[in-house]
Parts: structure tokens; C-alpha cells; sequence
């Protein structure tokens, strides 16, 4: 009789069948399973790393600026782009930023090639004026120099001061006797911001290494060690941008935090909530709530893992993940277990249940799986790389989720059966949520049984009961409102 009604079936809903079967007959083989994967897989998030990459990450691979800059790399036989940092120094004392002041002295020339005379023209002006300045105190004859600005003369060659100097207020020509010996020397009376940039060819996977190392202990000698009155120095590169977006992003766990606790309670709501409307509450619905959000943050960690395992880095998009997945997760959850609940009462022994419920609601989640995946699945070929890496991971978590949601979800719900009572089973409840074509319709029954209490009339329990029996037909009447 059976084989007669599967052959009557259609091909996905015979998948399904099986799949309700199977599982059914062995849930603790795939709830074992599924466990052990997932576990094997999240191992990997001891490797994971967090980085963003800033500098070519958010443009297509076939744009002509990366053209461009794939035909400067092989020019130059460089194995990246060049380090870039910009170190900013401001003075703290606005009247005296002219004067002299020592300080320790720190070079990058061991890993500055070919660029090492970025800044010579700095260096030139700082050595020139640092020689007039003591010929002036030693009354020699002072050298033969031009220190203004915009544009100095030292040693017959024209130095272009604007590249370094910004904010620059230049002194007045008909009061020299309010200025001090550094003032007097050229034609500046104040510079806000002296700029000097550092810059150097990545030749190597190991002087790229280098690179990122000096340019990120500068930036945590100046931001932790280094201390003065005087000046205000400040760093700026790629690689500290990406290191701070990091370090942020990671401060936001709390905040991922606090939505799992706000997607545990409102699961909680649910899963209880409609178990004592359709009078099959137990505390093995404790189990089936705890399943819900269990099973998407599984499918995350894995994702997590495998893409580390690959060595693939997880990018700012990756950690918008989480919140994604437990919304779709969550979701088919409820689609299983309000069909689990619905048929409580019409199909006691809880394998058959299961089977019937796979069977029903296994084609609904596969559509809206694989609508998602595909969706995904086509922006992991996007020629944008953080773009594709976040499309790509978002497809890996998805299936992970909906394989989760049937392996590992469902005999959940399956052991949840064995602290229900069958005899309040039998039992009409107080809502029976019947499925047309054209509709959702709910009919209201009053019982003698209520899930709140045994004693229905009590005060409370027909205060809840009015209550719910009104939220019911509002949210029934919601539903068939077009």
C-alpha cells in the first residue's frame, strides 16, 4: 500500500520521503555525524584571520586601473604595490614650532628601496638650515643659501618645500626685531604640519612581510611609546587602516552578542508559545528552542573553519554573516517545528511524525535554500574580490545551515517526542491551523485542557486564553489581508 502511494508521488517529494525515512529510523547516526563534521570543521577557526584588503580589494580585477597597475608590477618585477605611510608631525606649542628641539632620531633605510631619497629634499633643507643657524651663533659668514619658501636653493638645486611643509604662515618683512634666529633665516614664522612620506618596493613575499612589520611598530611606538609636550606625530598606510578596521570589527563581537541573545529569547517566545496554543507543551520543546539557534551558529563556525583551513581570510563582509545565517536559519527551523507541533495531535508516534513532516516541508526549504545559494552563488563570480569572498562564504554557511536543519535539527525533534504525552495528544487544542489552497484559516475551539494549567477556571488561564485567541484571529486576519 505504501510503495503504491510513493509511486504516485513526484520526484522531489520521493527525496523526501527517503530522506524522512532514513532519518527517522536512524537519527542518532546522523545527528552523531553531524555533530562530529561540524566540530572537525570549526577546529579550523584557531587559523582564522580577520583582514580586509584595502588597497585592491574593492576594485574588479578587470577594471583598466588594475590593468594598469598588473603592467607597473611586472615593469618593475615588484611582487605587490609599494608601502605607503605618511608620518604627520604637529607642534603643541603654536608660538614656539620654529624653535629647536632634540629627539630620538628612528630610519627605515634598511627596507626602503628604491625609494630610500624620498625625502631628501627635506633632509637637505633640515641640514641647510641647521649650518646657518650655527654659522649665525659662531658670527661667520653665513653660506650662501636660499631657505624660503615655497621654493629653497640649497647647493644650486631648487627644493620645493610645499611637499613637506603645510599650514605655513610667512613672516612680515617690516618687523624683524619680534622674530627669533630660526624665524630670521628664511621667510617662514610658522609651519602647522611637517609632512614626511615613506615609501618602499615590495620585491619579495619577505620584504612585503618586513614592510607591513615596520610600518605597523611605528604606528604602536607612536601611539603607545612615544611622548612629548612638544610635538604630535601621527602615522598613516594601508596597513594600519586595515589593522584598525580589524581591531574594530573585533570590538563589535559584543554586538553579535546581544542579537543571539535577542534571536535565543524571540525563539523562546515562539517555540513555547506555540506549543502551549496547540496544546502539546512540554519541556521537550526546551530542546527543539535550544536546536533553533544551535544549528545556524553551527553552520557559521563551520564556514568559519573550512574557509580557514584554505587559508582564505575573512573579510569585513564575512562578519555580517552571523546575523544573516540566524535569520535564515531560524527561519526554516520554525517551518519544521510548526508542522512538527500541527501534527502532534494527528499522528501520534513520533517517527511516522517526523517522516510526514520531511516529507511536507523538506520541498519549502529547498526552494528557499537554493534560491539563496544561487543567489549568492552568482556574486561569488563577481570580479570584485571582497565582494566575491563574502558571496562565496554566505553560499558555504547556507548549505551548511539547510543540511544542518535536516540532519541534526530533525532528530532533535525526534528526541524532543519522548517527553511529550500522548494522552494530551489526543486532546482537541485550542487553536487548529488548517491549510487551504487559497488560504490560512484558523478555527478557535474551546477545550477542557489547558497547557497553562489544569485548573481551567482559574482567573489566569482564561485571561491567557482570551488573550491568545485574540492574537490568533488578528494575526489569521493579517494573513489573508491583500
Amino acid at each position: 500500500m505504501e510503495s503504491m502511494e510513493i509511486s504516485k508521488m513526484g520526484p522531489i517529494r520521493c527525496f523526501f520521503h527517503f530522506c524522512g525515512y532514513s532519518i527517522s529510523r536512524w537519527p542518532f547516526c546522523f545527528g552523531l555525524i553531524s555533530l562530529v563534521v561540524v566540530i572537525i570543521f570549526s577546529t579550523g577557526m584557531v587559523w582564522l584571520e580577520i583582514k580586509d584588503r584595502i588597497r585592491d580589494g574593492y576594485t574588479p580585477e578587470n577594471s583598466p586601473s588594475r590593468l594598469e597597475n598588473e603592467a607597473m608590477r611586472r615593469f618593475w618585477n615588484s611582487y605587490g604595490d609599494p608601502m605607503k605611510a605618511q608620518l604627520m608631525i604637529r607642534s603643541k606649542i603654536a608660538e614656539q614650532n620654529m624653535d629647536q628641539n632634540l629627539t630620538k632620531i628612528f630610519t627605515y633605510s634598511d627596507i626602503c628601496s628604491p625609494y630610500c631619497e624620498f625625502n631628501f629634499g627635506l633632509e637637505l633643507f633640515v641640514d641647510a638650515f641647521t649650518q646657518t643657524i650655527d654659522s649665525l651663533k659662531e658670527e661667520n659668514e653665513n653660506l650662501n643659501q636660499n631657505l624660503s619658501f615655497p621654493i629653497s636653493t640649497i647647493h644650486s638645486l631648487d627644493i620645493h618645500l610645499d611637499l613637506f611643509f603645510f599650514g605655513v604662515k610667512l613672516r612680515e618683512e617690516n618687523n624683524e626685531n619680534k622674530y627669533n634666529i630660526e624665524q630670521k633665516i628664511t621667510n617662514m614664522e610658522r609651519i602647522e604640519m611637517v609632512l614626511i612620506r615613506f615609501q618602499s618596493a615590495r620585491s619579495s613575499p619577505e620584504r612585503s612581510r618586513q614592510l607591513i612589520i615596520w610600518e605597523l611598530g611605528v604606528f604602536d611606538f607612536l601611539q603607545n611609546k612615544f611622548k612629548s609636550d612638544i610635538i604630535d606625530a601621527q602615522i598613516i598606510g594601508v596597513e594600519i587602516l586595515e589593522s584598525e578596521m580589524t581591531r574594530d570589527h573585533q570590538d563589535n563581537v559584543k554586538y553579535f552578542a546581544l542579537g543571539l541573545l535577542a534571536i535565543a529569547v524571540f525563539v523562546g517566545i515562539n517555540v513555547f508559545g506555540t506549543s502551549a496554543v496547540l496544546g502539546n507543551f512540554d519541556f521537550g520543546k526546551t530542546f527543539i528552542a535550544v536546536a533553533t539557534v544551535l544549528c545556524p551558529m553551527l553552520a557559521i563556525g563551520s564556514t568559519f573553519g573550512i574557509l580557514s583551513i584554505f587559508g582564505i581570510r575573512i573579510n569585513s563582509f564575512l562578519l555580517i554573516l552571523p546575523y544573516l545565517i540566524l535569520g535564515i536559519g531560524v527561519d526554516d527551523g520554525f517551518l519544521l517545528m510548526l508542522r512538527w507541533f500541527q501534527l502532534a495531535k494527528h499522528i501520534v508516534e513520533p517517527r511516522k511524525r517526523l517522516k510526514f513532516v520531511i516529507k511536507e516541508m523538506g520541498p519549502s526549504i529547498t526552494v528557499t535554500t537554493l534560491t539563496n545559494v544561487i543567489s549568492f552563488g552568482v556574486g561569488a563570480f563577481t570580479p570584485t574580490p571582497e565582494i566575491r569572498l563574502f558571496c562565496f562564504g554566505t553560499a558555504i554557511a547556507l548549505t551548511f545551515d539547510y543540511i544542518l536543519q535536516l540532519t541534526l535539527f530533525c532528530p532533535i525533534m525526534l528526541f524532543s517526542a519522548k517527553f511529550e504525552n500522548s494522552s494530551l495528544n489526543k486532546k482537541q487544542p485550542k487553536v487548529d491551523l488548517i491549510i487551504s489552497e487559497n488560504k490560512m484559516s484558523a478555527v478557535i475551539k474551546k477545550r477542557k485542557y489547558s497547557p497553562f494549567k489544569a485548573n481551567n477556571n482559574d482567573k489566569i488561564n482564561g485571561w491567557i486564553y482570551k488573550k491568545l485567541n485574540k492574537i490568533i484571529k488578528l494575526y489569521i486576519y493579517l494573513l489573508n489581508t491583500r
